[in-house]
């Protein structure tokens, strides 16, 4: 019988002894006994549904602050306990930036969610269109799945690609999510289909106040929500 104890408790030395790595080589550690100390708040500003979450904070002299015109490429490689590439878990999205502007009218096809009362003041009868305060903002980025076959990212989801600014001191500050999105000229909800080696042309609506027209706002290119050993985003600049 004590050898049998012993066994058993030699099994739960080494579960417990695994488990403690791969919480370390994930995070997971890091997270329970606060080791990360640079934390914000993202907040959406003026609205109802208003979703909040603590992340480490941005700086803009660490990020790639980008125009239209130029690419970049969104990499998360994953490992496994062992520490070994884990390809399923991988992906790698390259986008380029296209276009952006400032409009008082929806694009066709489009359709976006208000959530603020007070932007409802000044929608027209059918949606499509501000009569004044509020503007929309149009931005399209192209994006080619380069993950590895093995890669389960088949899709990407628009709604995490925030919109925002870095203040006074350099820090990002989150101003609100897409309100609207449309993928190769169709209405996008949700996910966006993306299978490996495909590409689509992603078309984002937010709705912002004209005060904030005065800040070099950008979109932050985040493919999918990433709390945990998120990859380096980049800024898109808004074209004012």
């Amino acid at each position: 019988m004590k050898a049998k104890s012993y066994v058993i408790s030699l099994i739960l030395i080494i579960c417990l002894i695994l488990s403690a790595v791969i919480g370390y080589k994930k995070g997971y550690l890091g997270d329970v006994f606060n080791f990360k100390t640079k934390r914000y708040v993202d907040n959406t500003i003026g609205n109802s549904g208003s979703i909040t979450r603590t992340r480490e904070s941005i700086y803009e002299n660490e990020s790639s602050i980008l125009d239209i015109g130029d690419e970049y490429v969104v990499e998360y490689e994953a490992k496994d306990y062992k520490g070994n590439i884990d390809y399923v878990n991988s992906y790698k999205i390259k986008e380029t930036y296209l276009d952006s502007y400032i409009t008082r009218t929806l694009p066709d096809g489009m359709e976006v969610t208000y959530y603020d009362s007070d932007e409802k003041n000044y929608v027209s009868d059918n949606g499509k269109s501000l009569s004044e305060k509020y503007s929309y903002l149009i931005v399209t980025l192209e994006m080619i799945n380069e993950s590895n076959e093995k890669s389960n990212m088949t899709d990407v989801c628009p709604t995490n690609i925030k919109i925002g600014y870095f203040d006074d001191d350099g820090t990002f500050k989150m101003y609100d999510y897409t309100r609207g999105s449309m993928s190769d000229d169709e209405l996008a909800k949700g996910h966006v289909s993306l299978p490996i080696g495909n590409k689509s042309i992603i078309t984002m609506c937010y709705v912002v106040p004209d005060e904030l027209l005065d800040k070099q706002l950008v979109i932050a290119g985040e493919i999918i929500e990433c709390d945990k050993g998120a990859p380096k985003l980049p800024y898109f600049k808004v074209k004012i």
